[in-house]
């Protein structure tokens, strides 16, 4: 740029960020501008991009463009427009400052242009003293290309801008993927063409060093910052971010989170005690007071309906001030306690004038990580289209994760019907082999009881046999013989004595094993009688007249 070299080195990098953030290519239109304002940069932007859609572009007659003879005369053509744009704001607000502006590219002086105002029937005569003045300063406001011999014309609208105008921002260069790697992030593509480091987002140096931007003042260094280097808490520091944010530019921003980053990733990224529908992407508003484009992006973008509603509706949003030294260091601190490296280390390579950043976060396999990004340069549209982009992909993996939750809980289902029916199962084994056991208990009691009740029986008999008088032997006289017949058929026959008690032939039977308590004795008599009952079973035979010979059943009672 030698046709600028009478240009300081702050005015020279404010013409060309004006040139990036406007996308303006014409560097005379560009200076012209920046001197119209006093070289104010953000009035500047704010001026060119409100009108960028609205201004119909008057190109001045070729009469207006000088050719450059020597650099004193641009010195002094640049020098007098300092002076009248200075001379300007002070003004009256009746006067058109674009009027004036258009008188000076003519080659025309502030009094000139003050004289042919206030007295305009007083023209002819001006304009013909003034002459000489006019061809005699006349110069080329363009810029002349090296090696080349023709001039740009100036362009200019005579509509006067002004901050309540509709902004519509268009990118100075498309936007790279946030997930560049250190190498591509130095550079980007202009045209469609590789250029070198001095990149339109790269001259200044990285955000995550300290550099001379740290020392010297901001455009805005007179205002109240966001988030004050002093601050003692999270909840102060934001409290204090969204009401200076409101008294800046309005309340129609997102609702805020209040809470820290960590709590804001929780809150977004895991929904505690919700389903996993319920999981939002975070959004992370990075501020800075010392980017071209702050104002612009705070107040038309993220405070625009369009934007606005969406971060409101399905994202929760965390904002942070990295103006000042202390607060930058303390989102990398923070960053670094998460455990989410990549993230600060891409952000260490962006340039201060790629700021605001709006950066959408989003946790995948229980990594957290940038998915988008918006940059200060983008306008509303550019925004909504990134942030539904994240909202897409978060919303797959979220979708993803909802499907290996509900296999994972049917596995859960399935594995825990497996281990009830095994439980089932060994509590059904268990049983029949309780129950096996009692009953092997109860029939080995059974059978216990029963030895021992036949061997009580047994001893019983033996010595209710023993109890009785020994057989009279067959040649005796004065017996009785009896015929016993027992309920299994069996027949027996005993002889008694006649002088024996009648029990005796009940103590025969019960030796027998038929107990008088289960069994009868009954006579041959017709009818048949019962000998227990009939009879007194201690007399004798004699004395009941027993016969010689009788027989006798038993049966069971």
């Amino acid at each position: 740029m030698g046709d600028f070299d009478i240009l300081t080195s702050d005015q020279t990098d404010m013409l060309r960020q004006f040139q990036e953030v406007t996308n303006i290519q014409d560097e005379q239109m560009a200076l012209a501008t920046l001197v119209s304002l006093n070289w104010d940069l953000p009035r500047a932007i704010e001026a060119q991009l409100c009108n960028d859609n609205n201004i119909g572009r008057m190109e001045i007659d070729d009469s207006l463009i000088i050719e450059h003879h020597n650099q004193d005369t641009r010195r002094a053509v640049i020098t007098e427009l300092e002076n009248q744009s200075r001379n300007n704001s002070m003004e009256n607000d009746s006067e058109d400052p674009d009027f004036s502006f258009g008188r000076m590219l003519a080659g025309g002086s502030l009094e000139e242009s003050n004289s042919n105002q206030s007295s305009p029937h007083d023209n002819d005569s001006k304009t013909m003293e003034s002459s000489p003045s006019i061809e005699k300063r006349r110069v080329l406001l363009t810029t002349l290309s090296s090696g080349s011999g023709s001039s740009s014309r100036v362009m200019r609208s005579h509509s006067r801008p002004t901050e309540q105008s509709q902004h519509n921002v268009s990118s100075a260069a498309a936007v790279r993927s946030f997930l560049i790697d250190a190498e591509n992030s130095d550079s980007t593509d202009n045209d469609g063409n590789d250029v070198d480091d001095d990149d339109v987002y790269h001259d200044g140096a990285p955000f995550g060093q300290l550099n001379e931007e740290d020392g010297k003042p901001s455009f805005h260094d007179d205002r109240v910052p966001l988030v004050p280097s002093d601050f003692t808490s999270i909840d102060e520091a934001l409290h204090n971010f969204v009401a200076v944010f409101e008294a800046r530019y309005g309340a129609n921003h997102p609702p805020f989170y209040s809470g820290s980053l960590q709590d804001a990733l929780r809150e977004a990224l895991e929904a505690p005690g919700r389903p996993v529908a319920e999981r939002r992407p975070l959004a992370v508003y990075l501020h800075n007071d010392h980017a071209i484009a702050c104002n612009i992006f705070a107040k038309n973008v993220l405070c625009s309906g369009l934007v606005s509603s969406l971060l409101k509706g399905q994202f929760i949003t965390w904002p942070w001030d990295i103006t000042q030294k202390e607060n930058r260091l303390k989102l990398f601190e923070w960053i670094d306690m998460l455990n989410v490296r990549d993230i600060r280390r891409t952000l260490e390579k962006f340039s201060v004038e790629r700021f605001p950043l709006l950066v959408v976060i989003i946790k995948e396999k229980s990594v957290i990580l940038p998915i988008n990004v918006a940059w200060g340069c983008d306008g509303p549209e550019q925004v909504v289209n990134k942030l539904m982009e994240g909202l897409e992909e978060y919303q797959r993996i979220k979708n993803a994760e909802a499907a290996e939750e509900r296999e994972r809980i049917e596995r859960e289902k399935i594995r825990e019907e497996q281990a009830r029916e095994y439980e089932q199962s060994l509590a059904q084994d268990r049983a029949r082999q309780e129950r096996l056991e009692r009953e092997k208990n109860e029939q080995k009691a059974e059978e216990e009881r029963r030895a021992k009740e036949e061997q009580d029986k047994t001893k019983r008999l033996q010595e209710l046999a023993a109890s009785l008088p020994m057989e009279p032997a067959a040649g005796e006289t004065n017996i009785a013989i009896v015929r016993v017949r027992f309920p299994d058929g069996n027949m027996q026959l005993r002889r008694f004595r006649m002088s024996e008690p009648l029990r005796n032939i009940a103590v025969f039977v019960e030796s027998k094993g038929y107990s008088l308590d289960t069994h009868r004795i009954w006579t041959s008599d017709v009818p048949m009688k019962n000998v227990v009952e009939s009879y007194d079973l201690n007399r004798s035979l004699a004395d009941i007249k027993w016969p010689v010979r009788e027989q006798i059943t038993v049966d069971e009672k």
